[in-house]
């Protein structure tokens, strides 16, 4: 019988992730990852074992791992190793996995859409603005967020969320799946307002889109989202 994780010293605990994650024992990952909070040897071992665990369309496990406390979980793994890219890729992962895939979407946006979890992701853009990995599933959060609970966008544009997505546009003109979802989450963020669509267009959104949707590997997407966001935005700024 294997020992509760409340009384497994965290590097035996550690040991025995890969077990769990066998096992499909997702109480006791979840557990021992919440006692061992502290401790980024472990997180980064959990996290990666929980988004392993959730890959996949109509995974049961999202669900099962958003009840035992999965989404809180994770969303403190962010906040307590903001800087452990070991951990906040994994944890980035996980979350987007969770977002994405589970039948309880829209209870999970509408979480992860409050002002604490949007910057913690957005923090972690900060933080590792050269990652790809950890900047695509960040993307792919706010894009799902958006999607599945519409009152996250405020959320986002008072945050500093436009400034980010351009910056990372900027960043990464040649990584043709981040330009695509960066050109859907930008469209979602029009659905704010006036206001935002305006700030948007000061921001030169017009100019970062086109050279994304003219780019040599642009996607069929990247070119549908861009032209609906260039759509949507105002024939004059009013922030000129």
């Amino acid at each position: 019988t294997l020992q509760s994780p409340r009384l497994m010293a965290a590097d035996t605990f550690r040991a025995e992730i890969a077990a769990f994650q066998k096992a499909g024992d997702l109480a006791t990952l979840v557990a021992g990852a919440r006692v061992h909070l502290a401790d980024a040897a472990v997180q980064a071992a959990a996290m990666l074992a929980l988004n392993s665990l959730m890959m996949g369309a109509k995974n049961p496990n999202t669900s099962k791992i958003y009840a035992l406390g999965g989404l809180p979980l994770i969303l403190d793994v962010l906040h307590a190793h903001e800087m452990e890219r070991t951990v906040v890729a994994p944890a980035c992962g996980a979350l987007r996995n969770l977002t994405v895939v589970s039948s309880d979407q829209a209870a999970i946006c509408a979480k992860t859409g409050e002002p604490s979890g949007i910057s913690r992701l957005l923090n972690a853009a900060d933080a590792f603005p050269g990652e790809l990995a950890v900047l695509e599933h960040v993307v792919a959060v706010l894009v799902s967020v958006m999607a599945y609970n519409p009152n996250n966008t405020a959320t986002i544009v008072v945050l500093g969320g436009m400034s980010r997505l351009m910056e990372m546009m900027e960043r990464h003109p040649d990584a043709s799946s981040l330009q695509e979802s960066v050109c859907m989450a930008l469209f979602n963020l029009t659905f704010a307002g006036p206001a935002a669509q305006a700030r948007l267009k000061a921001l030169g959104v017009e100019e970062r889109v086109r050279t994304a949707m003219t780019a040599a590997n642009a996607t069929v997407d990247t070119k549908k989202w861009g032209q609906k966001l260039l759509d949507k935005l105002p024939a004059e700024s009013a922030f000129e």
